[in-house]
């Protein structure tokens, strides 16, 4: 994690030496939602997942800084450093015979490093990577003494693919929205724990974060 850290920092300290009036800074944030989805094709088949007919979107914050370096009118350089809420929302969880609901929420420190062009001054499209390092993990059940406990084994790390939009309001005020396509596969052995402690046989499968982000930025530096 220390690497796209690393970045963001000599993108915030670097730039501004040699940007002057094209660089910059700002506090941005905005709802989140996000869903897990499982994937797990077998032999060039479609698949579908009881999983992802049980799972809802689930809706959470993400706040934090936005810098951006415009070298031209057309295009630019952006870094973000955000405190971004996922997870899911499941309706039915496997296993239970009467309606529950589960709730999986992870928290995360996030850095999407993204180009941008401007097809008009104020309206730009954006593409590029995010990289997120896990900060917790907590799974909350609104029904009590089922009996079941969930064992999840989550990766510290998250790659994604991030394409957004944004415009500007006015002067220093900025609205923008981001879908980010997770790449890589988020739990490492997801299983069910019976009321006794032991582990139930549950193919793990693929799972990997989907998120909608919308957000207000507002510059400081600009």
């Amino acid at each position: 994690m220390k690497l796209p850290l690393t970045l963001f920092l000599l993108f915030l300290l670097f730039f501004p030496a040699i940007a002057q009036k094209k660089f910059t800074l700002g506090l941005m944030g905005g709802p989140n939602f996000s869903l897990l989805q499982e994937i797990a094709p077998r032999d060039g088949q479609p698949f579908v997942s009881s999983f992802n007919g049980q799972t809802r979107w689930l809706a959470g914050l993400q706040a934090g800084l936005a810098a951006t370096y415009r070298f031209s009118n057309r295009f630019a350089l952006s870094a973000n450093a955000l405190y971004a809420q996922k997870g899911y929302r499941m309706d039915n969880p496997i296993l239970t015979f009467r309606e529950t609901g589960t709730t999986n929420r992870f928290e995360y420190l996030s850095f999407p490093f993204l180009s941008r062009f401007y097809p008009v001054e104020e309206f730009y499209l954006e593409a590029g990577a995010e990289v997120s390092t896990l900060l917790s993990a907590a799974s909350r059940t609104i029904e009590e003494n089922i009996g079941l406990g969930r064992l999840i084994t989550i990766k510290d790390i998250d790659w994604g693919l991030a394409l957004g939009f944004g415009f500007t309001v006015v002067k220093r005020l900025h609205l923008q929205a981001r879908y980010i396509h997770g790449l890589s596969s988020l739990l490492e052995a997801p299983q069910l724990i019976s009321q006794h402690g032991m582990p139930l046989d549950i193919n793990p499968g693929i799972y990997k974060n989907r998120s909608l982000q919308f957000s207000v930025v507002m510059g400081l530096v600009e």
